[in-house]
């Protein structure tokens, strides 16, 4: 500390907010001011699905084990599939990554699948209200890479 005095430590928080269009807005809130960075849909990168393929497999083997080993899951494999790609369908939306969509497509319509299998009729239903949504998002998300090329 110089001069006795005191010195304040900069703080910067990252808060995300609903801009207009739809979009997502970083706001890095610092002493100096708001800095806006709009996140852009972006298309994913051969590398990134490579690794993502990977992590996907990993995630399906173990998730499976875990199901068919210690749960009375009458269908792990297919609970399996299910969740390890909602958790990368996730991980791709959280960068938005336009793709995602098509992973939350065929997400919706397997469990859409499953569920009627199980006669848990409801979930269908919810299912395949999400599976309508993700086709909506997927053709928003089109129209919006467009606009930002």
């Amino acid at each position: 500390m110089s001069g006795g005095g005191n010195e304040e430590t900069r703080s910067e928080t990252t808060k995300f907010r609903k801009a207009e269009g739809g979009d997502f807005v970083r706001n890095d809130l610092s002493e100096a001011g708001d800095n806006e960075v709009k996140l852009k849909v972006t298309r994913v990168k051969l590398v990134t699905a490579i690794i993502l393929g990977v992590v996907f497999l990993v995630l399906y083997v173990a998730i499976w084990f875990v199901l068919d080993r210690f749960t009375d899951s009458p269908v792990p494999a297919f609970d399996s599939f299910i969740t390890s790609l909602s958790i990368i369908a996730t991980w791709m939306l959280a960068r938005k990554i336009y793709e995602h969509w098509y992973l939350w497509i065929v997400v919706n319509c397997s469990a859409s699948i499953l569920f009627f299998t199980r006669e848990l009729y409801p979930t269908v239903v919810l299912y395949s209200v999400y599976c309508v949504m993700s086709f909506t998002g997927l053709v928003e998300w089109k129209k919006s890479l467009r606009t930002d090329a």
